[in-house]
């Protein structure tokens, strides 16, 4: 990490054995993380603070990590969190289900150490990114003069990265 603010991870699982693992490997890698142990707590948890990252368990009793992550999706302010999906549920339908839902990546357990690390940093990373981005001012083009039949339009882009899991 690059010295500025920790960056707040929200984990939920209703298995606490695999919630504390994951807390542990991202506290011992200079993270802050916030625990949940059902959807429900971590909506509350969501009430009061917003994390820069969400760990979410796909399978939970009452409310699944599908729920959350469509309820996450309608609220403006807690849409652009990226939500890395974390399951016993093999990739395949479901991966496709939680990348539709706006999920920002998929991790099947039993997780490796490294690859939620590498995870976990690389979608902190390109939303801070995305976050300090500001549109560049578009300078009237040939000595500020218009040209004849044109107008000025602000185009958005999106990239995606692709890395090695």
């Amino acid at each position: 990490m690059d010295g500025s603010a920790t960056p707040v991870i929200l984990c939920v699982d209703d298995d606490k054995v695999t919630l504390r693992a994951i807390e542990r490997s991202l506290v011992s890698n200079g993270y802050s993380v916030l625990t949940a142990d059902s959807g429900a707590r971590a909506l509350t948890t969501l009430q009061k603070t917003r994390p820069d990252l969400i760990l979410l368990d796909a399978v939970m009793p009452h409310m699944d990590g599908y729920e959350v992550c469509s309820h996450l999706q309608t609220n403006p302010a807690l849409a652009t969190i990226p939500i890395i999906f974390v399951t016993a549920q093999e990739e395949g339908e479901e991966r496709a289900r939680a990348l539709a839902l706006g999920a920002a990546d998929y991790l099947v357990k039993p997780i490796q150490r490294d690859i939620l690390l590498r995870k976990v940093a690389l979608h902190i990373s390109a939303a801070a990114a995305h976050n300090v981005q500001k549109p560049t001012p578009v300078e009237a083009p040939a000595g500020g003069k218009k040209i004849a039949g044109m107008k000025e339009q602000s185009v958005g882009l999106t990239v995606m990265i692709f890395v090695p899991a």
